[in-house]
């Protein structure tokens, strides 16, 4: 770093390396709505040798063109490192500044003096919001940047920065936690409108919920259950209850070696003989199994967020009579060929989990074009009555149960928070893969290889294998010791589980060198850069 000298006693920062493009000119120091900056003349490439146009130091190193301006991270004008100055749009740029018509001291925290109380707000693109009444000044300052992270990202203004990355940390014993989620005044709203309906078990909120995200998949029918691993056990015994070709014990269900504890409980449960198909570089398999005609079931799983390959999948299907089940409950907001996970198959399934895309605390959701499948899990979610499908005719009716079902309905809570979460969905999954291609940014030559992403995933963590098992533990040990939180991706391996003894005969060696060498970091719905930096140069200094 390099001291440029300007007049009024003032210097500016820069980098070495842009030392030889600003030393030929005479800088100035400039004070624009106080603050000051660096200003020269400088020739332009027409007007070589002639005076030139004033132009500030920033706009000069960054190259800004008409109607393009430049941002200061830390808000100081002067300092022209380039990992402090970055091309923005006017927003932007506001969105990173000061406050001037606040009477509190902090950005977006106003003193009403007749209360005696902070109210904070939000302002976005003119549209003010408030986001609380608070006691004291700093607990409005912690929400507007809480607030202010969500809608602002990387160009937010924070009041409290220590204080925000401490609340961050207060969420868990882990300074950077595996998990993360990310609730507004929007959700405590719809906390208070539930409370304020008097009505907790399934009703208007989960019926709302039912139309919006069917309508977000495209599909004809969506039903809401209490969580992801419900929606799998409905998906399966909603085929063993088919009027024609219900499927019985002893078919075959073709399986991904890596998924969920959950993902295979049901099969199981159901008599269901499994066809373990071994993974790919992006953790799910590339193609169906060759196997493929045994099978009367197929279940797929988009793990991660990332999409399968449902091309391949659905050219390979062809007309073959074959129940398609596509589990997608970690896959909520990706997209493949500008489909919705959670468009194909004859049913696919959702979790509202709260460590996953968006966070309901639980949750979990069928979706279907089927009529008949739609009717069954209505039916089978409530205990096998009818009347969630049929109006009574009789007293009778009302209690009429032609199935043996179960009690994995929903709450109005629940999907209250869904429906808020649900419309921010696309900005979580732009925030997370902002975060992680920072992560990739600072991993060149590392010895880790990355879960290969395909098509527009909506990632909730951070996975890659270490070279051997032995690193992995040494790199766990590093990072927890850090107060970095890991974990196992996904499920694992499923035939390295005592559960999956039975089926080892058939061998993935790709998913059990994940099972033995991969690992999972949390990815934040909103920027972490400093954990993520903390996180690599662990993995740095340990492998």
């Amino acid at each position: 770093m390099k001291e440029i000298p300007l007049t009024q006693g003032k210097v500016a920062l820069i980098d070495d390396e842009d030392f030889e493009l600003i030393y030929p000119y005479s800088w100035v120091a400039c004070k624009t709505d106080k603050k000051w900056y660096a200003r020269a003349r400088v020739p332009n490439s027409l007007n070589t040798g002639k005076t030139g146009k004033l132009i500030s130091m920033h706009r000069f190193l960054m190259k800004a063109g008409k109607g393009e301006e430049v941002d200061h991270k830390d808000g100081n004008g002067l300092n022209n490192t380039r990992d402090n100055i970055r091309k923005s749009t006017s927003s932007q740029n506001k969105w990173n500044s000061k406050d001037r018509g606040s009477n509190s001291g902090f950005k977006g925290v106003y003193f009403d003096k007749p209360r005696k109380r902070y109210q904070a707000y939000i302002t976005k693109f003119r549209k003010r919001t408030l986001l609380g009444i608070y006691l004291n000044a700093k607990d409005a300052a912690l929400a507007y940047d809480r607030a202010a992270v969500r809608e602002f990202g990387q160009f937010s203004k924070l009041n409290l920065p220590n204080q925000f990355t401490s609340w961050i940390n207060n969420q868990s014993k882990w300074e950077y936690p595996t998990s993360f989620t990310a609730w507004g005044v929007e959700e405590s709203e719809a906390f208070k409108r539930t409370i304020k309906n008097d009505w907790f078990t399934y009703g208007k909120e989960v019926e709302s919920f039912e139309n919006e995200i069917a309508e977000f998949h495209n599909r004809k029918y969506a039903v809401m259950v209490n969580s992801g691993s419900s929606a799998n056990l409905l998906a399966v015994f909603t085929l063993l209850n088919l009027e024609n070709r219900p499927i019985k014990k002893g078919d075959k269900v073709a399986v991904p070696a890596i998924a969920w504890a959950t993902s295979y409980s049901p099969l199981i449960q159901a008599g269901l003989d499994l066809i373990v198909q071994d993974v790919g570089t992006s953790w799910i398999p590339d193609s169906l199994t060759s196997r493929i005609n045994e099978c009367n079931i197929l279940l797929t799983c988009p793990i991660l967020g990332v999409p399968c390959n449902y091309s391949s999948y659905k050219n390979q299907l062809g007309e073959k009579p074959i129940y398609w089940i596509d589990d997608a409950c970690e896959s909520l907001g990706a997209t493949y060929k500008n489909n919705p996970v959670g468009s194909y198959g004859l049913m696919s399934t959702l979790s509202l989990f709260m460590s996953h895309q968006i966070s309901a605390i639980e949750g979990g959701v069928v979706l279907t074009d089927d009529f008949e499948c739609y009717r069954l899990c209505k039916i089978l979610r409530s205990h096998g009555w009818t009347r969630d499908v049929d109006e009574p005719e009789t007293f009778e009716d009302e209690y009429n149960f032609t199935y043996f079902g179960y009690n994995i309905r929903p709450l109005e809570l629940h999907a209250a928070i869904a429906r808020e979460q649900l419309k921010k969905l696309q900005d979580f999954v732009d925030r997370r893969c902002e975060n992680l291609l920072h992560f990739n940014s600072l991993i060149q030559n590392l010895p880790i290889k990355m879960q290969r992403m395909q098509d527009k995933p909506s990632p909730f963590g951070i996975a890659f294998t270490c070279e051997t098992k032995e690193d992995r533990a040494r790199l766990v040990t590093a990072l927890r010791s850090n107060g970095i939180d890991c974990r196992l991706p996904t499920g694992g391996s499923f035939t390295k589980h005592p559960y999956g003894a039975r089926w080892r005969d058939q061998k993935t060696p790709n998913a059990d060198r994940i099972h033995d060498a991969g690992l999972f970091l949390g990815l934040a719905p909103f920027p972490i850069p400093h954990l993520i930096e903390k996180a690599v140069k662990v993995i740095k200094d340990t492998l």
